[in-house]
């Protein structure tokens, strides 16, 4: 819904009603999930980055991006040396 708000000069804007969290919720779930392989390195980074943004301790994007980069590389070389499984 967009109505129209008037500023201090008199001029009218346009203003947009926010959405509540469920209407957010409602739309996502009917969008498609796309389909198809995630590299092995970007699945274990999406692992890492879960926990370390429940961890708390960083705030900044890039750092918590390369940590979780490092962390998949740390997992990928692990799986090459130790886990012959696959």
């Amino acid at each position: 819904m967009v109505s129209q708000k008037t500023n201090r000069s008199g001029v009218k804007k346009p203003t947009t009603k926010k959405k509540t969290l469920e209407q957010e919720a409602q739309e996502f779930v009917q969008k498609d999930i796309p389909v198809g392989d995630i590299p092995t390195r970007d699945y274990f980074a999406g692992a890492a980055l879960s926990g370390l943004l429940a961890s708390g301790k960083y705030l900044r994007s890039g750092e918590i991006v390369d940590q979780a980069y490092s962390y998949s590389q740390l997992m990928l070389d692990y799986k090459k040396t130790r886990d012959k499984s696959s």
